[in-house]
């Protein structure tokens, strides 16, 4: 048997100071089972189970307390009976030798409705013995049960005789008959408290029941707890008696000794892995909750610290324990806590708890709000430990309140808190705490923090500092992350499903944690990675918090938000009971829609706008197919889904004709009421008068409202014979983004017949002249740099950059590498308002690997602005820019290639102001401008493209993108000519991963192709050379261009190479073979049509990104001719381009790693076949 490690120093040792428990050994000599035999012995008189009893005559109230040898003597008396039932069975359970799983003694399952202390009972009797219990969810389906049966190896089933389990275990158990082999569980009757209780043995001593107990093995299987279930059945979890007693030291790792308090638990299942935590917790933790200055302590304490690893280790920087996208929040060496705790034994890290609960009785009680409350009352509960929906329903009472606020405190967990009723009892002085946890994990917060949180803080936790987790890193999310637990010495993760960077073991929760705007070491729940929906805009919606309102509808049981790869999202809806109706209704429909409207428009104030949602979304579930749902009570959100997919498929058929049908067209379509028509149509859909100017998406108009939009004008021309609709362009609003303009292009449909208008060539033509009249509008007055004496003393000669973007992946680059130069004195990091600046700066250098060091090394300056607004935003801050700078590198521009040339014009005014600012320095030369251009501005050149100019608007009309960065560029080429601004326009290609690491952001369409490689089982050749740039490559040129003399640049590699280069290397790493381009396309659009007809498309699209991008890859790529350009001119101005070398396998290998790193590639397949077919 492998040492059972504990930390020399234990932070928060607990039990000191109570005088009925003497802490048992903990050095791995005894497992958690074995610890009540020993308490028995050594802690007579302390107190394991309080409940309420009006017979019992307490001296101290109405209660009885059953105290450890009293216990010991239940579990004895248990174990006897498991014990002789389990002797006729032996030989089947020795016939399974070689199929159930080593270290696996007798599995015996418990399907029960029972009281707290009999339940306790069953399963320390049953692992005393050796056997595995596994209580199973009363809340499982009969064929979720019967899986969980035949998957573990179940001989004997204990049932409660109340008729819901006999029923549920009789079909159970039918099913696993009918199986091949008809498996056959013996059904036997749960052993009961009457049975049990000393008072029924009373003068029976001669007839106490003798078992011979063994020594327990610390690394045999103790327990088998089970999976929610919420995508497909229940999983088994297996837990050791190792895993076992490190659980029960995690409150040591807490802030505060708990000691000699009751711990109300009078509505915990124990057959949820919560209530099995709390039954290990009382062989060794009496709790005490806070020491005497608890009131005083109720004023949070924020200790800031540049750390995100707990107090325990505050020498650690967690920025530099990881240099991949991961945060890394470590656990430290034992020595490590000797600053930070009382040294003690590691035998004597124990203590005792005693448990609230119900007093037992059959049928057991059933946990109401209101017989809880009573309870706690009854038995001087000081903590809690449940569910938020008591919290919820006890507040609705303001005569509960002084009870709520007399708990020392209330712990929450299995759901989110209502926000509304936790802001209201925080305020009122209730002490709320977090407790996220999870059966594969055990705690994952600290339990429990010294200080009560402020009162709009209650939602977030500390991490437990035993444990050593990665944070991951979400896409487009700065503070958001994907909890992940590490294998380490000191705790091993009971389901290890996937590997950290250096190759140890982790649990990946699938649960996004949310960063504290400004305390690094503490976090709030944010949802599951696996429920957010990615709609096919690329926006997500965390659906979890948005549920959470809808429910709380006093009309609506349960709530599931639904649109992953969607153009929007819908709710299916569960009414309550009571206002149930057949959906087929419509009449019934409008008016339940109508019910509920109240509480979507306060989802839809909550939401970020691409997630609100409309009311013909609003799908109401049929009482004829009613919600699946999980032991924890919620909906089984995959399962529902899948089982209504016909009717969501029908609703977004439905809606997609849609429009506000209610808007009656005009009359005749005059100039004046057609605008009165857009007008009215904008109007109802953003809620707000706009001017006829206007741009609807500078307006905030998303993409959502602009389909309403688009389809209320297509129903009212509906009505008209004289427009052809077929051929009109799916995105007429985006092209005609204000009232005027969308009134002005239907007019041109009437008078111009059949064809719409919509002469591609006249189009194209209109569109010059837009671009025209921009570049005009932003490229005309400017003003003569003009030196001002002595500027250039009072400055020093260091250069000073100002670089917009730096969140970016290559601006990320870009700034560590300003920062880390000699010869630059301050950097000037300018983006967009938003979260905390510096920890969106920070958490892109951890992604990248960079060195967050230099953030704080004293040359960085964070700024956040608005470069479209005068001075940029910046206020006071402008002058200092404007009188320092040497250098401007203008990085940032919104990637939207939906939008219009017009809704880009914000961004071409910040070029104009960018250029304003450079004219206006006092120094003798004006900084230079280098602007990051796109080669998407060359779209309709002829190859090879040289690095020139591009003179005329109509050679870049196309893509609204490509033509905003062509205006930026004239824009910046005329200020060159006319104002002598030192200009560079650099057209930037495709960049790959960087030489280092490979960092490369795993949305973009090459990871995605590469991992729908590996799940198709084949990676695709194409003929065709790539001249991608690593990343940190194109940042060091782009710096070496900065001032360079000529004002157009190609950034691609000097050194293309073949596709193949790309291909042969993926196919060793990934382990497949290559196959030509168009049979790889084949095989993706047969994966794409397999996963939309089992309705399986949001699960498949997870693990090939692929799918989502099938019509890119099937068309865009398979249709496109590389285009040769001209590079001649930026080796000359950079020499880390010049001197770059091609790429290569390695670099492929690089890359293949970093994706594996970060979770988004599996490993490579085995024994697949790298050549090709």
């Amino acid at each position: 048997m492998a040492p059972f490690p504990v930390p020399d120093h234990i932070p928060t040792p607990q039990g000191q100071n109570c005088p009925t428990f003497a802490p048992p050994p903990l050095d791995g000599s005894y497992t958690v089972p074995e610890l009540f035999d020993y308490n028995a012995a050594h802690n007579p008189a302390h107190p394991l189970f309080v409940y309420a009893d009006p017979a019992a005559g307490d001296r101290a109230g109405q209660t009885r307390t059953i105290r450890y040898p009293e216990a010991w003597r239940m579990i004895r008396r248990t174990a006897a009976v498991v014990h002789a039932n389990y002797r006729r069975r032996e030989a089947e359970y020795r016939a399974q030798e070689g199929v159930r799983p080593a270290g696996q003694g007798p599995t015996i399952g418990i399907l029960a409705n029972l009281d707290t202390i009999s339940y306790f009972s069953m399963l320390v009797a049953t692992m005393r013995l050796g056997f595995v219990p596994f209580p199973i969810s009363i809340r499982n389906s009969p064929a979720g049960v019967a899986h969980l049966l035949s998957r573990t190896h179940v001989i004997q089933l204990y049932v409660s005789p109340d008729p819901a389990m006999r029923r549920l275990c009789a079909e159970a158990v039918a099913l696993l008959a009918a199986e091949d082999g008809g498996v056959q569980v013996e059904v036997l009757p749960v052993v009961q408290f009457a049975e049990i209780e000393d008072a029924a043995w009373e003068g029976a001593e001669a007839e106490e029941p003798q078992v011979a107990f063994g020594k327990l093995d610390l690394d045999s299987v103790a327990c088998l707890m089970h999976s929610s279930g919420s995508t497909s059945f229940p999983k088994p979890i297996y837990i050791g008696h190792r895993t076992f007693l490190q659980w029960t030291m995690l409150p040591s790792f807490g802030q505060v000794d708990l000691c000699s308090t009751v711990l109300g638990v009078h509505a915990v299942p124990l057959f949820h892995a919560m209530g099995i935590v709390n039954v290990i917790w009382t062989v060794r933790l009496t709790f005490s909750l806070f020491p005497p200055a608890y009131a005083r302590a109720r004023a949070r304490v924020l200790n800031v610290s540049p750390c995100l690893c707990p107090a325990v280790h505050p020498a650690r920087r967690c920025a530099s324990l990881s240099p991949r996208p991961p945060l890394r929040i470590a656990v430290p060496p034992p020595a490590a806590y000797a600053a930070h705790a009382a040294p003690r034994a590691p035998a004597q890290v124990v203590s005792g708890l005693i448990m609230g609960v119900f007093r037992p009785s059959l049928p057991p009680t059933v946990p109401t709000p209101e017989r809880y409350l009573a309870g706690i009352k009854a038995t001087r509960s000081d903590v809690l430990f449940c569910v938020p929906s008591f919290v919820e329903a006890w507040v609705r009472d303001p005569e509960n309140i002084p009870a709520m606020k007399s708990l020392r405190a209330i712990v929450y967990s299995g759901a989110p808190m209502n926000k509304a009723i936790g802001d209201q009892l925080a305020r009122l002085g209730v002490a709320l705490f977090p407790f996220y946890g999870a059966t594969e994990i055990g705690c994952f917060s600290m339990f429990i923090p010294s200080e009560v949180p402020a009162v709009d803080e209650w939602e977030y936790f500390k991490i437990s500092p035993h444990l050593e987790v990665e944070m991951l890193p979400q896409e487009g999310a700065d503070d958001i992350f994907e909890a992940t637990i590490v294998h380490t010495p000191y705790f091993k993760p009971n389901v290890i499903n996937g590997t950290a960077r250096d190759g140890r073991g982790v649990y990946r929760t699938s649960d996004l944690v949310q960063r504290h705007p400004r305390d690094p070491e503490r976090w709030r729940m944010y949802g599951r990675a696996d429920d957010q929906l990615m709609l096919s805009t690329g926006e997500k919606t965390n659906p979890g918090p948005l549920e959470a309102i809808l429910v709380h509808d006093p009309h609506v049981a349960a709530a599931i938000m639904f649109g992953r790869g969607r153009f929007q999202n819908g709710v299916l809806i569960e009414p309550k009971a009571e206002f149930a109706f057949d959906p087929k209704d419509e009449d019934r429909l409008a008016e339940f829609r109508n019910k509920v409207w109240p509480s979507v428009e306060r989802l839809n104030q909550f939401a970020p706008a691409h997630s609100r949602l409309f009311k013909e979304m609003i799908l109401v579930a049929d009482p004829q197919k009613p919600f699946e749902y999980t032991p924890k009570g919620t909906p089984r959100r995959h399962v529902v889904i899948n089982a209504y997919a016909p009717e969501i498929e029908a609703l977004y058929a439905a809606v997609r004709d849609a429009s506000q049908t209610d808007l009656a067209p005009p009359a005749a379509w005059t100039p004046h009421a057609t605008r009165e028509f857009v007008r009215a149509a904008v109007e109802r859909v953003l809620k707000r008068a706009l001017g006829d100017a206007d741009d609807l998406f500078q307006e905030g108009c998303d993409s959502l409202q602009a389909t309403y939009i688009r389809n209320t004008v297509l129903h009212a021309l509906r009505q008209s014979s004289r427009v052809a609709l077929h051929a009109l362009p799916a995105n007429f609003v985006y092209d005609n983004p204000t009232i005027a303009a969308l009134a002005a292009f239907i007019l041109r449909l009437f008078s111009a017949g059949a064809d719409g208008g919509a002469d591609a060539e006249a189009a194209a033509a209109a569109t010059a002249r837009t671009l025209d009249a921009l570049v005009e509008k932003y490229a005309s007055g400017f003003t003569t740099h003009v030196a001002r004496p002595g500027a250039e003393a009072a400055a020093s000669a260091d250069e000073v950059v100002l670089v917009t973007g730096t969140t970016g992946r290559l601006g990320a680059h870009l700034l560590a590498q300003l920062a880390a130069r000699p010869s630059v004195r301050k950097v000037f990091a300018l983006n967009r308002p938003g979260a905390d600046t510096g920890a969106r700066q920070r958490d892109a250098f951890v992604a990248w690997g960079l060195d967050v060091g230099v953030l704080a090394g004293g040359k960085v300056v964070l700024l956040t602005g608005d470069l479209a607004q005068s001075r940029l935003g910046l206020g006071e801050a402008y002058d200092e820019v404007r009188t320092s700078i040497t250098g401007i590198i203008h990085n940032a521009w919104r990637v939207d290639f939906n939008l219009s040339i017009t809704s880009f014009e914000p961004l071409i005014a910040g070029v104009r102001n960018l250029v304003d600012l450079a004219l206006a320095s006092p120094r003798s030369t004006a900084p230079s401008v280098l602007f990051t251009s796109s080669i998407s501005v060359l779209i309709n050149q002829p190859s090879p493209v040289p690095e020139l100019p591009i003179a005329d608007a109509r050679g870049v009309v196309g893509l609204g993108y490509g033509e905003s960065k062509w205006a930026a560029e004239s824009v910046l080429l005329r200020a060159a000519r006319e104002a002598g601004l030192r200009a560079n326009v650099v057209r930037v290609g495709q960049l790959s991963g960087d030489r280092a690491r490979g960092g490369w952001n795993a949305k973009e369409w090459v990871p995605a192709l590469l991992q729908a490689s590996r799940v198709l089982g084949a990676v695709p050749r194409r003929e065709e050379d790539i001249s991608w740039v690593p990343v940190d490559v194109a940042a060091s040129a782009l710096l070496e261009m900065l001032g360079s003399p000529e004002p157009v640049l190609h950034l691609v590699h000097p050194r293309p190479v073949k596709w193949s280069v790309v291909s042969d290397a993926a196919s060793k790493a990934l382990g497949v073979p290559t196959v030509p381009y168009a049979e790889w396309v084949a095989k993706l659009q047969a994966a794409h049509r397999a996963a939309a007809e089992a309705g399986a498309d949001h699960d498949a699209a997870d693990r090939n990104a692929g799918l989502q991008l099938v019509d890119f890859f099937a068309n865009k790529l398979a249709g496109e001719t590389a285009v040769v350009l001209g590079t001649e001119r930026a080796v000359r101005a950079a020499g880390s381009l010049a001197s770059a070398e091609a790429l290569g396998a390695g670099d492929v290998e690089k890359w293949i790693e970093y994706w594996r790193g970060i979770g988004f590639l599996a490993p490579a397949a085995e024994g697949a076949g790298a050549g090709a077919v």
